[in-house]
């Protein structure tokens, strides 16, 4: 029976292996004329194959549930366009949370003899199939959903300096009510902002600050934290 010490060394060779790997992905497809999230796509995709073969050679599906929790903040450090202030607070805080998820999964793995009883089941069932189920719907599936849920992780720290103006064509072409949802009401103000019209932008965000949701809060910061806030004219910077 291994150990749990030597056990855990796997894992972390799989993973340093698997992110190795992506990262050259990223960079050859990127160089490729592939755009960003196209080239974080196939790394993603290369660093499962990576774990798949670790989990496929020890007969262990387990070994890819800590991916869910490593792979995220080094899908942040690798989309960082800039280090301000906000930036690295994002990673901060992503950062944090991995390594909070991942603590907890290496103090109750027990190695390598430890395979969720879920996995087990799988395998009784589906006999010689296993592994294609293990690829696919265990490991690919997960893959697909933690890379859809870094999108706006990523869109914050890749493009945070954006243009707006894709954004301002499609809310022009909703209807009415979408308009007046709150969430759109708290887009529309970046895009004043961003595109220099402070002065509807602080009206937009004025609007929200009575709300009781997620975005009132934002509202209150994005006018809390102005460097300049003019009552005559109603412009604000932040």
């Amino acid at each position: 029976m291994m150990g749990k010490a030597r056990s855990l060394f796997i894992v972390f060779v799989a993973y340093l292996l698997a992110l190795l790997c992506a990262y050259f992905t990223a960079e050859w497809l990127q160089q490729l004329g592939h755009g960003f999230l196209w080239a974080l796509a196939g790394a993603d995709l290369v660093c499962t194959l990576v774990v798949f073969a670790f989990t496929y050679a020890f007969k262990n599906t387990s070994i890819y549930d800590p991916y869910w929790s490593v792979i995220p903040p080094f899908i942040a450090i690798y989309s960082m366009e800039s280090w301000d202030t906000r930036s690295a607070l994002v990673l901060a805080v992503v950062w944090l949370w991995g390594l909070r998820l991942t603590w907890n999964w290496v103090r109750r793995w027990r190695g390598m003899q430890d395979i969720d009883w879920r996995y087990r089941d799988y395998e009784k069932r589906t006999g010689k199939w296993f592994w294609l189920v293990s690829f696919f719907g265990l490991q690919l599936v997960p893959t697909i959903v933690v890379f859809l849920a870094c999108l706006p992780l990523v869109v914050s720290l890749k493009f945070a300096e954006a243009d707006f103006g894709v954004f301002e064509q499609a809310y022009t072409s909703f209807p009415d009510e979408t308009k007046k949802k709150d969430n759109w009401k708290y887009w529309e103000a970046v895009r004043l902002y961003k595109q220099g019209q402070f002065s509807k932008a602080k009206k937009q965000f004025d609007s929200l600050r009575d709300r009781q949701n997620f975005y009132a809060y934002l509202a209150m910061s994005q006018v809390s934290k102005s460097k300049e806030y003019k009552t005559n004219n109603r412009s604000f910077v932040l």
